[in-house]
């Protein structure tokens, strides 16, 4: 009986786990480390903040640019969604980045945080930096800050 229990108590919180997921970014030539981010107000700008610091961190220019602006003048531009939860302190538990370049889809990365209330990780709490560092990753695996 003992060991079911362990059995079925390790199954439950094998599936409780933060999730980085996406398809990754190759190749991009050096004339192509500008993003134009597009920004969204309805957003909190925590999210807009991050991102745009983990890019630069990883050697792009990030430029941010109101909705609705022309990205005549970016060949790569980004969108994101986020949504925040509350749980004793606010915290980001779902996010969405999609990258385009040419107004064409060439990658994405989502995070999200596990949907039960039996949830026995406290990743979800790790602040919106390290959740927003490791959808860059994802998206950015070989970039390097030059």
């Amino acid at each position: 009986m003992k060991f079911i229990f362990i059995f079925i108590l390790a199954l439950v919180v094998s599936g409780c786990s933060a999730k980085f997921e996406g398809n990754s970014i190759v190749g991009l030539s050096v004339d192509s480390k500008k993003i134009c981010i597009i920004a969204r107000d309805d957003i909190k700008k925590e999210f807009l903040v991050s991102y745009k610091k983990i890019l630069e961190e990883k050697g792009f220019e990030a430029k941010v640019i109101p909705r609705g602006y022309s990205v005549d003048t970016c060949r790569i531009t980004s969108k994101y969604a986020a949504k925040w939860s509350w749980d004793f302190v606010s915290y980001l538990s779902e996010a969405a980045i999609s990258v385009y370049k040419d107004d064409v889809l060439i990658g994405s990365a989502s995070y999200s945080t596990p949907q039960d209330m039996f949830s026995s990780t406290e990743k979800f709490y790790i602040s919106t930096d390290e959740k927003v560092k490791g959808m860059v990753e994802v998206l950015f695996p070989e970039s390097k800050k030059q």
